[in-house]
């Protein structure tokens, strides 16, 4: 196992965590909605614009 790959696992916690990946600075065009339920959602740590590729 890569350091990356230990570095992973060592940050998903749980059997339904799901993995986000961020860039640095954060997002550019946060969405309202999601915004909203980020601020009343304590299980919501981080989220980032959908990545597709």
């Amino acid at each position: 196992m890569s350091g990356f790959d230990r570095e992973l696992k060592a940050r998903i916690i749980g059997t339904s965590s799901h993995i986000f990946i961020e860039r640095d600075g954060g997002i550019i065009y946060p969405d309202p909605f999601v915004e909203k339920a980020l601020s009343g959602n304590r299980d919501i740590v981080s989220f980032s614009p959908f990545i597709a590729g």
